[in-house]
Order: structure tokens, then C-alpha cells, then sequence
């Protein structure tokens, strides 16, 4: 994006690693900006890219996040909520800008996709195979 990566971090909590979202520069081979989460629990998860908005969006337990690529801090408040019990992928249609978020239920059970506008409104959910992780359009 924009010559960058972004990268999200688990952190290492025995280590005092603060889990981190991680913007890298490809150009200059550096880090050029670190997003620090507060806490090891309920660590950032499933990063996706929004092109027509330059938005990054993740999850934390089952809210959804949304970030500017320009952001100077982290979001506060979550863009919405999902209905997913553990979310395990985000992806966005370039189309239509709808989100998919693909949920692992109890990662044993066939999963869902949630299918929202995109304002974070429900639009459909189907069922799928076990551990949904990935939509391609």
C-alpha cells in the first residue's frame, strides 16, 4: 500500500513484546511507523485493506476496527460489531465494499460467513466448511 506493508504482531507477552500493528517502509527497508496495543488479551487479529478508502480494518474478539493507511493512533471504538463467535478472516469486495467475515464457531463445526454493507450492517450469513478463513472475488 502506498510502497508499505502493514503487518500485525501477536507481541511476546514472556518476552514484554507489545503486540503491535506495524507499518514497514519496502522502499527504505524500515519501519516507518509502530502501533502499539495496550495488552496482551484480546490481541488485534485478521488485517484487511479497503483500496477505495485506504482503510485498514481488523478484528478484536468479534468487533471489527477501521483504521485511515494516515492514522496517527489506533482506534478507540470499534467500527461495528460482529455476529461471528471467533472471527478468522476479514475480507472486503472490491465491487461492492461489502465486508465477509468468516467465523470459526468452536474451530470443529462447519463456520459461517457474514456478509455486511459496507456501514457494518448485517446483509446474510451461510454456512460453509470448517474453519472459513478466506474470501477471494
Amino acid at each position: 500500500i502506498e510502497g508499505n506493508i502493514w503487518v500485525l504482531s501477536s507481541g511476546v507477552e514472556a518476552e514484554n513484546i507489545m503486540p503491535a500493528l506495524i507499518k514497514f517502509n519496502t522502499n527504505s527497508e524500515s519501519i516507518e511507523k509502530t502501533f502499539t496495543f495496550s495488552n496482551y488479551t484480546n490481541i488485534a487479529q485478521n488485517l484487511a485493506y479497503h483500496s477505495s478508502t485506504n482503510r485498514l480494518f481488523f478484528s478484536k474478539a468479534n468487533s471489527i476496527f477501521e483504521m485511515s493507511i494516515s492514522a496517527s493512533n489506533l482506534p478507540t471504538q470499534a467500527f461495528f460489531t460482529s455476529n461471528a463467535q471467533i472471527i478468522y478472516g476479514i475480507d472486503i469486495n472490491p465491487s461492492t465494499q461489502e465486508f465477509y467475515i468468516c467465523d470459526a464457531i468452536d474451530y470443529v463445526s462447519p463456520g459461517k460467513v457474514f456478509r455486511y454493507s459496507p456501514g457494518g450492517n448485517l446483509i446474510a450469513e451461510f454456512e460453509v466448511g470448517v474453519l472459513p478463513s478466506k474470501v477471494i472475488f
